[in-house]
C-alpha cells in the first residue's frame, strides 16, 4: 500500500471532515424536526489570500448535503490547486435553520415602462409564488446601452439553470492561476437569487475564460483561425449587465423578454 505525507493528507481530509461534520450535524436536525431548509453563512480564510465566502440556502430531503457540498467544493478546489500550496487559517460557519421547505417559482417577468430609449434606466419585476401559493415579487432597475438598437433581451434564471446555459469557460481546473480559481469561486451562484442579464445581439468571444464582448469581425476571425489549443469559443450575443435579485426562498425558473428600443 502506498502512504500519503502530511501535506496529502491534509489536503484529502480538511475537505472530507468539514463535508462529514456538516451533514452529521444538519442530518441530525433533520431526523428530529423533518423536512427543514438550512441558511448557511461563513468563510474561509486563507493565508494571505484573503477569503472564501459561503453564503446559501439549501431546502428539502438533500438539503443537509447540498450545504455541506455548498462548503467543501471551494475547500477541495483550492487545496487540490495544482499552482500554489494553500492553507487555511481558519474556516467560520453560521447556519441558521427553518422547520419548513421553503421555495418560490418564477412566474413571469414584467418591464415598468410603455417605452425604452439606449440609455434609460427601467425597472424590471419579478413575479414568482411560494411553495404555500403566496405571491412574491422583487424588482431591479437595468439600464439600457447607449448604444443599443433593434432590441435586447432580458433573461432571468436561477442558479442551475445559468450555469447550464452560460457560455463562460468557467471551471477552476481550466484556470491558470491561484487568483483567477478565487475569483471563479467568488462569482459562485446561489439558490436564493434570480440573476437578471441584458443581453444584446452584438458578436464576441470566450478567450482563456474571459468573455470579450462587442468584437469587430475581423478580430473574431483573427481569432477563430488561431484558437491556442481550443482556448477560444465564440459567441452571438454580448452580455452588457449582470444583476442579482435575492429572495428568502429557493427559487427556481426562468423567462426571458425582448425589450423593442424606440
Amino acid at each position: 500500500t502506498r502512504q500519503m505525507d502530511g501535506a496529502a493528507m491534509v489536503r484529502y481530509f480538511t475537505p472530507l471532515m468539514t463535508y462529514l461534520s456538516i451533514v452529521e450535524t444538519l442530518t441530525s436536525y433533520q431526523r428530529q424536526m423533518g423536512a427543514s431548509t438550512y441558511a448557511i453563512k461563513g468563510r474561509a480564510v486563507i493565508k494571505g489570500r484573503g477569503d472564501v465566502g459561503f453564503d446559501d440556502l439549501f431546502t428539502g430531503d438533500q438539503a443537509p448535503m447540498g450545504a455541506a457540498n455548498a462548503v467543501m467544493g471551494p475547500l477541495n478546489t483550492l487545496m487540490r490547486n495544482v499552482h500554489e500550496d494553500v492553507r487555511f487559517e481558519g474556516i467560520t460557519l453560521d447556519v441558521t435553520a427553518s422547520e419548513e421547505a421553503r421555495t418560490a417559482v418564477l412566474e413571469r417577468v414584467t418591464i415598468g415602462a410603455a417605452t425604452v430609449k439606449p440609455g434609460q434606466t427601467v425597472p424590471i419585476t419579478l413575479h414568482a409564488r411560494t411553495y404555500r401559493g403566496a405571491p412574491v415579487t422583487r424588482s431591479v432597475s437595468i439600464t439600457i446601452p447607449p448604444q443599443a438598437r433593434g432590441s435586447v433581451s432580458v433573461m432571468v434564471s436561477d442558479a442551475l439553470r445559468l450555469v447550464q446555459a452560460d457560455p463562460r469557460d468557467s471551471s477552476p481546473a481550466q484556470m491558470r492561476s491561484l487568483p483567477q480559481i478565487l475569483k471563479i469561486l467568488s462569482d459562485v451562484r446561489h439558490n436564493n437569487r434570480f440573476y437578471v442579464r441584458l443581453v444584446t445581439p452584438d458578436a464576441g468571444a470566450v478567450v482563456r475564460g474571459e468573455a470579450l464582448v462587442s468584437l469587430p469581425s475581423s478580430v473574431i476571425s483573427v481569432m477563430e483561425g488561431d484558437r491556442q489549443g481550443g482556448s477560444f469559443r465564440g459567441l452571438g450575443s454580448a452580455l452588457t449587465g449582470d444583476w442579482e435579485v435575492p429572495f428568502d426562498y429557493v427559487v427556481s425558473g426562468t423567462r426571458t423578454i425582448t425589450i423593442p428600443i424606440n
